[in-house]
């Protein structure tokens, strides 16, 4: 049978017979294809191989100054170094800039996380443990944040504690 198209560019094709009762079946519809069906077709039509790293957008000193002002407007405490906000403030420069060396040449070591024991809501007496990571980390994971989808960082994070929580049990 011959293809024909109609309205809006659909390809129309009449077949035969259905495959699965076997009865004559009607015309189905497929559109046409004017270009590529990929996208990664779209942006690389000449199949050249490329290769994209998302980490040194991550250690862009303007993504870090802007991870920087997402944990300053977040608060909250300090990790096991024991610096607060304001002690990150008043060297935010050099830290970002420290920050940006490690991860640029891929040296970065997380710190072990603080852990603090809140009680669980809703069960008197039972508490759950809460990690909270020391502001130099936070930063980090901020920037990663930037570039990351939220269920692949924290697949990464669980990668990057796990290694964390390896490292404590040796020092214990």
């Amino acid at each position: 049978m011959g293809k024909a198209t109609g309205k809006n560019g659909w390809k129309l094709k009449q077949s035969k017979m259905s495959k699965a009762t076997g009865a004559e079946s009607s015309i189905s519809e497929r559109p046409i294809s004017l270009g590529p069906r990929r996208l990664a077709e779209w942006l690389n039509p000449t199949g050249a191989k490329k290769v994209h790293s998302l980490v040194d957008k991550v250690y862009k000193m303007k993504n870090l100054e802007l991870a920087w002002e997402r944990v300053k407007q977040n608060d909250g405490s300090g990790g096991i170094d024991n610096q607060s906000i304001e002690e990150f403030e008043e060297n935010v420069q050099a830290n970002l800039q420290k920050l940006h060396e490690e991860l640029r040449m891929n040296t970065y070591k997380p710190q072990p996380v603080l852990q603090h024991k809140i009680p669980k809501v809703g069960q008197p007496g039972k508490f759950r443990k809460l990690g909270i990571p020391t502001v130099y980390d936070r930063v980090c994971q901020q920037a990663l944040l930037r570039y990351f989808p939220l269920q692949r960082f924290l697949c990464l994070m669980n990668q990057v504690l796990g290694i964390v929580k390896e490292d404590q049990q040796r020092m214990h």
